[in-house]
């Protein structure tokens, strides 16, 4: 007879370098499909496992790098170090790969120049980058009034409306980003204050339409227990002496499995087993006579409820709710204040007790949920509707940037001029720096003049490229010689003649605020010669940080957070220097 067991297949061990072809143009592949997905203008890219799976449809970071299967030890460092940016601040993932690859490339390219001169110049210039960016009077940098609704409110939409999965309308990109604001809002403390969660609490709901998202104060958790046909109400529970409504969070199972006792499979006769499972029982019910005891109106349960808890909870009139999950956890001790219980065979003391200020049975697209609120609360659910998985899969990748963009522009109201022009700039920025500092940068580095050029357009170049992947192929990318932003136009026009009026591609200047015969075509260089600065004057970089009038239409504006803007340039250097530093790679092929 043969064996049911399959044979093993055996390892194929290769090992490459990175100037491989092969190497080459996997990491070359990878930034196609990042560079088509950036941007206002970006493609969706459907993605599917060629052993199956669920087809992702997507222009998001986020959602692109997890339906990617990479195999390369190379691809996955990099995706692994851009999933550590995005882990931290939810946007920037598609500039962090796009960057990094460019870098990798251009660095491969090199024939007259080593790695290690390659590597040093790269750290230099992140260097010179970071202060830059960093400086007081930086041009590229704009402070703004986190007071004023109309500036934050055009930032939301701008980070929401250019993800053409969603199929946003004007109406609905300004419906979600109102909510979001508000959401946003509401999680803000008067006081400074230490909180288990980031207190707005996102739940989606497919086939619906757009408009139908809404904000709740307080938590809403799904209740299946509850039947929707009943349909909205208050439920009366007890409450004690404050007035409000006692609730305990429990995060082990209740399912009698006693899971806190055994931690090992033990074989036993069955009646030694019952023995066992009747004593969890009865302890677990005697638990439920503590609550009943504390006051308690609500018991909510990480995990899984027995039926006979269910019952005797039932006729006690204690509210429960099972199969919570993680997630929800952080946000019911920000809203109650509970404390999480770690077993159910001891008695809880009063202090782990959260409390309500209500409980509400809501019905919402044919689900029931309860609605938990607390009257001074910083807690708030966001409920997103999309008519499609897809969609509303893409909005809540969406929302969840823009609200980590509005926290760190709170914590620090600085944002950069964004639809290119802050890479851009910096171009320009480091090409003056090696004009102006040539000398000493080859005596610092111990390299020379032509090999600090070289390496320095490799560089400056793939910030160049990542600007001209935000624009696609339907238009072309224009710089202009005084304050050194994008400003963009369809093929053939040509905007030293436009007589209508224009503005940059971040909305901060106006065709009025350049000389239009100082604007010319963005063209990308391998190399960084000593009078090469794009056809400008070659003056020194301007120092006059831009505001944001009154009279400047906030929906225009594009700006883009500093602090992940920062970290995605650092993120994706760093990530290079790493790539280009190993000799080979080895892995296993099957």
């Amino acid at each position: 007879m043969g064996s049911r067991q399959e044979r093993g297949v055996e390892s194929q061990v290769v090992r490459q370098t990175l100037d491989d072809p092969q190497v080459v143009a996997a990491l070359h592949a990878l930034s196609q499909v990042v560079d088509r997905a950036r941007g206002p203008h970006g493609q969706i890219q459907p993605l599917h496992n060629n052993v199956g799976g669920p087809v992702t449809m997507t222009t998001c970071s986020s959602r692109l790098l997890s339906a990617l299967s990479l195999s390369r030890p190379c691809l996955r460092l990099i995706e692994s170090a851009v999933q550590g940016h995005l882990k931290t601040h939810h946007d920037g993932g598609l500039l962090t790969t796009s960057l990094c690859l460019h870098l990798v490339l251009n660095a491969v390219k090199l024939e007259s120049v080593g790695r290690v001169c390659v590597r040093e110049v790269y750290g230099e210039f992140l260097d010179l980058v970071g202060e830059y960016l960093n400086a007081e009077n930086c041009p590229i940098v704009v402070t703004v009034d986190t007071s004023n609704l109309k500036v934050m409110m055009g930032y939301v939409q701008n980070i929401i409306s250019p993800k053409p999965v969603c199929s946003l309308r004007p109406a609905s990109a300004s419906h979600i980003s109102r909510l979001l604001l508000k959401a946003f809002l509401i999680s803000v403390p008067d006081t400074a204050q230490s909180f288990f969660s980031d207190r707005v609490y996102m739940l989606q709901s497919d086939r619906t339409d757009l408009l139908s998202s809404q904000v709740f104060e307080g938590l809403l958790l799904e209740w299946p227990e509850m039947c929707a046909q009943l349909g909205p109400q208050e439920l009366a529970l007890p409450r004690g002496a404050s007035h409000g409504v006692k609730v305990v969070l429990v995060n082990v199972s209740m399912s009698g499995d006693a899971e806190e006792i055994l931690t090992n499979q033990m074989e036993a006769q069955h009646h030694v087993i019952q023995l066992a499972a009747d004593h969890v029982m009865t302890r677990m019910l005697v638990f439920c006579d503590w609550l009943v005891e504390l006051g308690v109106g609500v018991l909510l349960c990480q995990k899984v409820v027995h039926p006979k808890v269910k019952a005797y909870l039932r006729q006690r009139g204690v509210l429960f709710v099972e199969r919570l999950g993680l997630q929800p956890v952080s946000y019911i001790q920000d809203l109650t204040g509970a404390s999480v219980i770690s077993s159910v065979l001891v008695r809880p003391g009063d202090g782990v007790c959260g409390l309500l200020t209500g409980v509400d049975h809501q019905v919402l697209h044919g689900k029931s949920y309860l609605h938990l609120h607390r009257a001074g609360s910083c807690v708030s659910t966001l409920l997103l509707c999309a008519p499609a998985e897809q969609q509303v899969a893409e909005l809540m990748c969406a929302v969840k940037s823009a609200m980590a963009g509005l926290c760190s522009t709170f914590q620090r109201p600085h944002l950069l001029c964004g639809g290119g022009c802050w890479l851009v700039h910096l171009a320009f920025y480091l090409r003056h720096q090696v004009r102006k500092q040539s000398d000493e940068l080859c005596t610092k580095l111990s390299v020379t003049k032509s090999q600090l050029q070289t390496s320095a357009g490799a560089f400056i170049s793939s910030l160049e490229a990542a600007v001209c992947s935000l624009l696609g192929t339907s238009f072309q990318a224009w710089v202009d010689a005084r304050h050194w932003h994008v400003w963009h136009a369809p093929p053939g026009v040509d905007l030293t003649t436009e007589k209508q009026p224009f503005s940059c591609a971040c909305g901060m200047l106006s065709s009025g605020d350049v000389d239009r015969d100082s604007l010319h075509l963005l063209q990308t260089a391998d190399t960084c010669q000593p009078g090469r600065d794009g056809g400008g004057s070659g003056g020194g970089v301007k120092t006059r940080r831009l505001e944001i009038g009154e009279g400047v239409n906030c929906d225009w504006l594009v700006l883009d957070t500093q602090d992940c803007a920062v970290s995605a340039v650092h993120t994706a250097v760093m990530t290079a220097v790493t790539v280009l530093s190993f000799t080979q790679f080895i892995h296993d092929l099957n």
